[in-house]
């Protein structure tokens, strides 16, 4: 799939540099097919374009042919139907197929190429179509392992049947090897028993120390006489993933690159305190191979650096390649992934002077599509640039523009039901450079993908009624236009394991279901892209799928950070001078993310400081009402805050005023009252005694 998602600008400096004036260096050759997949005996038909400049042109030599590596190719008859337009016609011969390891489904590759001719400036294309295995083959073998999928520690059975003219034959002899898809490249020769005519079986026991999603790959031979022949098939190693380990690789400079790597578990939550240790080869041309291996620890946002340093390159290498395979563990939990990337030279440079502006994308049939080349070397707006755009069997659009002032090289044509390949060239600095690319019709009728979330699971349903077995290869990549291959840079990339940055997903049935988990420290505010490609794990710049068959599907989506939520605890919110009130912020969060620094502002002028620690405490010296603000930061930089409000209270002879003054004012009540009752008391005299009176009653006495 690197070609599907890393679509490499390829620089190429044709012929001589004596042309006639009427001609440059630019001529491209464009080979269709309408028919990918035929049977021996068919006929093949194929068309081939010529042009200079964007325009058609009569070469002055083409040919067209069937590359039989290693032998010398079969050229095909050519016949000319326009200015610039050939087409040829084949019979395919069994002689054709060579000597290729096929598969259990019979498919051969099958490589054609075309070329012309131009003032002396040859351009070549080579197309790769797929060739049913003839049968009965006159002495053949077939192998099936059964299940197709297996975990570490599983058994796999093979049976392998031997035929000759069709019918079933006893071999002289049956082997049946097992290889591994990893490094370090295990095989194993299995104990083959003979159960009939014809028919052998053997077992084989996957390793219980495997803890990388690999492939196997089972190949059957077998000989009778002096004929010799193989067959193979392949069984995957399903392993439940115990960590998402994602990459960023900085080169600064050719003996020094920087690595690094973030781990999280199966929810996303970063994983502190794993062990990393990785093993690398750096690779370049010419003849030059250094390993080499480094280790840590991550920390608590589960992130580890490691730097490589390489001091005996060669003075000038080119093709720098650095594969990688690490180890994670922690505790008891292990897993191995593996990773790629180009490391920048004088020809990776010039190489990447044009690109495909977010290197896959898919669109509707009948829509009108823009695409956008980038240029990245230097190139005055103006400069005359080819561009080119076709599917299997026909061209699309042609011509000749020019890089705009924004450094793009652009054009447009309404997208078919069917894979459309694109090519732009323009001569920058003194290079001829070339761009490649390829885009996609939408399928959402068989490709469901749900909600994608930072930290959370993203459901991909793929279904394909009648089929009766998927594969996939799902990924989320930077949809990062400001470099030239996705495979290099410092943007973050997911590792699987032999897929490198491509998780593979596949089922017996007609659909398949695969959750990805997208971990917390992914960087936010970015624009992504997720590719769900069905058909296989790996396509070659000419064996692009059939879309109908194994659809694609792509969404570009924008993930944008999400703020953080500040919480705290206050122990007290009411308190006086000198008292001491703490604040907990623990249960501060980050919904896509983690909290990394916390700021307590206690409202008083007191300087203000981030730290580690969710914890602070504080003594205020003077009465009053204070806001107390907390802020938190989270891992990608945002920043959220809360407040509260804390009272200080003075305080009397070291009394709470607000309890100090109520009891003096209560006091003072109960003083008074007992002063008013001793004056009421002070004010009551006693009544005087009067004798009897000797006055008589009124009347007189009686």
């Amino acid at each position: 799939m690197a070609a599907l998602v890393a679509l490499t600008a390829v620089l190429v400096i044709l012929g001589a540099t004596d042309l006639s004036s009427a001609l440059t260096e630019d001529v491209e050759v464009i080979l269709t097919a309408p028919v990918r997949t035929y049977r021996v005996g068919d006929s093949l038909s194929l068309t081939v374009y010529v042009y200079h400049r964007g325009v058609l042109v009569d070469p002055s030599n083409v040919n067209v042919g069937v590359d039989e590596y290693p032998n010398a190719p079969r050229l095909l008859n050519v016949t000319r139907v326009s200015v610039g337009t050939f087409t040829s016609q084949a019979q395919i011969l069994v002689s054709d197929l060579g000597t290729y390891p096929v598969n259990a489904a019979g498919d051969l590759p099958f490589d054609l190429f075309a070329n012309a001719t131009v003032a002396n400036v040859t351009d070549e294309e080579y197309l790769t179509v797929n060739v049913i295995r003839p049968a009965p083959l006159p002495f053949e073998v077939s192998v099936i392992a059964s299940p197709s999928e297996v975990v570490a520690g599983g058994v796999v059975n093979v049976s392998v049947t031997v035929r000759r003219n069709g019918s079933l034959q006893d071999a002289d002899a049956v082997w049946v090897n097992v290889s591994s898809s990893v490094k370090p490249y295990q095989s194993t020769s299995l104990v083959v028993q003979h159960v009939g005519l014809g028919s052998y079986r053997a077992a084989y026991r996957v390793p219980t120390d495997i803890h990388d999603i690999e492939s196997l790959w089972v190949l059957a031979e077998a000989t009778l006489g002096t004929n010799t022949t193989f067959n193979s098939t392949t069984v995957i190693v399903k392993l439940t993933p115990v960590f998402n380990v994602w990459y960023s690789l900085d080169f600064a400079n050719r003996t020094r690159y920087d690595i690094r790597l973030h781990v999280a578990n199966e929810t996303g939550w970063p994983v502190a305190g794993a062990d990393v240790n990785l093993t690398y080869e750096l690779t370049c041309y010419p003849n030059c191979s250094i390993e080499g291996s480094a280790n840590g620890t991550t920390d608590a946002l589960g992130a580890v650096s490691l730097t490589l340093l390489h001091t005996n390159l060669p003075i000038d290498p080119s093709d720098l390649a650095l594969p990688f395979r690490a180890t994670v563990t922690k505790d008891e939990q292990r897993q191995d992934v593996a990773g790629f990337a180009f490391a920048p030279s004088v020809e990776a440079d010039a190489a990447s002077g044009i690109y495909l502006d977010g290197s896959s994308q898919t669109y509707a049939p009948g829509e009108e599509v823009f695409v956008n080349f980038t240029v990245t070397l230097w190139a005055a707006p103006g400069t005359p640039a080819q561009f080119y755009a076709y599917t299997a069997d026909r061209v699309l659009a042609a011509g000749e523009t020019y890089v705009d002032p924004a450094m793009h090289i652009g054009f447009d044509f309404i997208m078919p039901a069917e894979v459309v390949y694109l090519r732009v060239s323009a001569n920058l600095s003194g290079y001829w450079i070339y761009g490649r690319g390829a885009i996609f019709p939408t399928n959402t009728s068989a490709i469901h993908v749900g909600p994608i979330a930072i930290g959370g699971t993203t459901p991909i349903t793929v279904s394909l009624p009648g089929r009766s077995g998927i594969a996939a290869s799902i990924a989320l990549l930077p949809y990062n236009t400001s470099e030239p291959f996705l495979l290099s840079g410092s943007s973050w990339y997911p590792l699987g394991g032999a897929g490198l940055y491509w998780d593979g997903a596949s089922s017996s049935g007609s659909t398949l279901t695969y959750n990805l988990t997208l971990p917390r420290f992914l960087p936010k505010d970015q624009t992504y892209i997720l590719v769900v490609q069905t058909g296989g794990l790996y396509f070659g710049s000419y064996g692009w799928p059939d879309p109908a068959t194994n659809p694609v599907y792509t969404r570009v989506v924008y993930i944008a950070n999400q703020l953080p939520a500040a919480r705290g605890v206050l122990s007290v919110n009411d308190l006086v001078p000198g008292e001491t009130a703490a604040i907990d912020l623990s249960r501060s969060s980050d919904p896509d993310g983690l909290i990394t620094a916390y700021e307590v502002d206690w409202g008083d002028g007191t300087p203000t400081h981030w730290t580690a620690d969710p914890t602070a405490d504080h003594a205020y010296r003077s009465a009053g009402l204070y806001v107390v603000t907390v802020r938190v930061t989270d891992d990608s930089g945002a920043t959220n805050s809360t407040a509260y409000a804390v009272r200080v209270e003075s305080t009397v002879l070291g009394v709470r005023s607000s309890v100090f003054w109520p009891v003096m004012g209560m006091l003072g009540v109960a003083l008074l009252a007992v002063a008013i009752i001793l004056v009421q008391r002070r004010r009551r005299k006693p009544e005087a005694s009067v004798p009897p009176s000797d006055v008589p009653p009124p009347g007189g006495p009686r």
